[in-house]
């Protein structure tokens, strides 16, 4: 059954058949004026939401944010069509209750009377159960969530060329002259002799040469994720609350009448 505390929070939410089949989105409650119970709710079907059906609460769990119903989809889309509005009056209802029912017309009327939208627009006359006590009701905000796409991302590779300078340590070879006297024992060979005796002797010379290639191998790994932030929006808008002033009779002791505003 669905609660009073419940009432702001259903419009715009998803309808769903007992089978779990989804029938529209809900739009407005409709409330007993005797009561002050929530009675009817409108759904938006058809395509884009152009067309609105009133099913009975009696029997729908609100859970999160889906309503369920205890009538099909086929059911519901069947049901008469009213001319809409903020109101559903005693002929409407008795319609919709021998749709729903099967019940008569003087059963509907003597139980239910005039049945209004739950936001403020009921008259001085409305009452609830207890002849003796007035209803005052009063809209409040009902705030949701819902996801939109706001950017798209993408990650792409090229290539780009960009100068690169590295030192390297190269070596290189020179020659040296060695000097050494012959030792006393070694000049007594050579002593007397007039020829002097032809000699070559050569070496070569190596240096390095810096050799460059060029390697690929893979230095990083890159992927997107998301997070989620969150961040304090304050949201406003007109509310409408119900308001009594009494009118007083006139004063017997001559002292004229008044009107007091209460609550």
């Amino acid at each position: 059954m669905l609660e009073d505390d419940q009432i702001t929070q259903v419009a715009g939410r998803e309808v769903y058949g007992p089978d779990g089949d989804k029938i529209g989105k809900a739009g407005r409650v409709f409330v007993d004026d005797h009561t002050g119970r929530p009675k009817w709710v409108s759904v938006e079907t058809g395509l884009f939401g152009t067309h609105d059906t009133y099913i009975p609460v009696d029997g729908a769990t609100f859970d999160g944010d889906r309503l369920t119903v205890p009538y099909a989809k086929g059911q519901v889309k069947g049901a008469p069509a009213l001319g809409g509005g903020d109101h559903l009056s005693p002929d409407d209802e008795a319609t919709l209750d021998r749709y729903y029912r099967g019940q008569d017309d003087d059963r509907v009327g003597a139980r239910a009377g005039h049945v209004d939208l739950h936001d403020g627009d009921r008259t001085d006359g409305d009452r609830s159960g207890d002849d003796d006590a007035m209803t005052i009701s009063e809209e409040q905000l009902a705030v949701s969530t819902r996801s939109v796409a706001t950017e798209r991302v993408r990650l792409r590779k090229h290539v780009v060329t960009e100068e690169v300078t590295l030192t390297v340590t190269l070596r290189k070879e020179r020659f040296t002259v060695e000097r050494e006297p012959v030792a006393e024992g070694e000049v007594g060979d050579h002593v007397g002799s007039t020829d002097f005796a032809g000699f070559d002797q050569e070496i070569v010379l190596y240096e390095e040469v810096p050799v460059v290639e060029k390697v690929l191998r893979p230095v990083e790994r890159i992927r997107l994720g998301t997070e989620v932030t969150t961040e304090q929006q304050t949201v406003s808008d007109e509310v409408r609350k119900e308001r009594v002033e009494l009118d007083q009779p006139e004063d017997l002791t001559g002292r004229g009448e008044g009107r007091d505003r209460i609550g």
